[in-house]
């Protein structure tokens, strides 16, 4: 135990206050140290919730400055930066794509998608946890479909399908598109011999 030393109040030093046990947002007071500042402050010895010690002025404990040794505002920032820990996922990716094409011009397919007036359902596009609870993880060599090529991206609409089932839910316009240029090119073949 350690004793807070008699001070005499000629000395110009204000009544000291015994801090020792109190918490002050993540620092606890372990005992008074024995060199004041040099404006004749108190010092304390404080322990932060994460084991560092370091000397705080009482003063500024008790107006509560320093909330901690600096874990205080790691955590802040972690916690404001965190979202759900699953952008590695290809799920995640997917969504990310998804929502970019219907909702951002710059986008090289939002003409296919958000030019043609396609969007993602409200509870989907603010939250990736919640497109993820819905469609879950794709299984490998599979992609988001829309069953309704027309219709919004949403849970009763979307699908995980391979490749092959995509090429056939296509928009009937692009399917005559490709006919029309496979049979031009099968055209100039024809002329060219």
């Amino acid at each position: 135990m350690y004793f807070l030393p008699k001070i005499p109040a000629s000395a110009g030093f204000s009544i000291l206050i015994n801090l020792t046990g109190q918490q002050f947002g993540y620092w606890t007071v372990l005992a008074l140290h024995p060199v004041r500042s040099s404006g004749g402050q108190a010092r304390w010895l404080c322990s932060c919730r994460c084991d560092t010690e370091r000397v705080v002025l009482g003063d500024s404990l008790r107006r509560g400055t320093p909330k901690s040794c600096g874990c205080f505002k790691r955590e802040m920032l972690i916690e404001r930066n965190w979202k759900h820990g699953l952008s590695h996922l290809r799920a995640y990716h997917c969504w990310k794509n998804m929502v970019a094409r219907c909702c951002h011009p710059e986008h090289p397919e939002f003409n296919e998608c958000g030019g043609r007036n396609i969007k993602v359902c409200e509870a989907w596009r603010e939250s990736f946890l919640t497109f993820y609870a819905d469609l879950g993880d794709p299984p490998p060599n599979m992609s988001l479909d829309r069953i309704d090529n027309n219709g919004n991206y949403e849970p009763t609409n979307c699908r995980w399908t391979t490749s092959l089932v995509q090429s056939r839910n296509r928009r009937r316009r692009a399917i005559r598109r490709w006919i029309r240029r496979k049979n031009q090119m099968k055209l100039e073949k024809w002329r060219a011999a």
